[in-house]
């Protein structure tokens, strides 16, 4: 079966990321959940509720894809929520901690540029 080609910002932002060649189901993914109106403007590789998959920044909305085998989390968080972002980072992973509507959400592992 024949992979749907990846939009323009999907792959700009995937060629920017540290992404591991494991990430393809996720990008496949994030193809078909984008509205046509959606840009994607960064992404990161990262660990979520305990699976390791896409932490995505669009125009509108923090996502987060992870489709394992196993695990297959999603979370989709409107920007306006979001209230404070810290990034910290040491030797080239990080922790993203974003607060939205009072509640933390952690985001470990981040591997890239892509936290920052």
């Amino acid at each position: 079966m024949a992979r749907t080609p990846l939009r323009p910002d999907i792959t700009a932002a995937r060629n920017h990321a540290r992404l591991s060649p494991g990430s393809g189901r996720e990008l496949a993914r994030l193809n078909e959940m984008l509205g046509a109106d959606e840009t994607v403007e960064a992404m990161a590789q990262a660990r979520y509720q305990g699976c390791f998959g896409l932490a995505v920044l669009t125009g509108t909305r923090l996502l987060f894809l992870c489709d394992g085998i196993i695990w297959k989390v999603s979370d989709d968080i409107p920007l306006e929520r979001i209230g404070i972002v810290l990034w910290q980072s040491i030797f080239g992973f990080g922790t993203l901690t974003i607060h939205a509507a009072g509640a933390p959400l952690e985001f470990t592992s981040v591997t890239g540029p892509g936290g920052a």
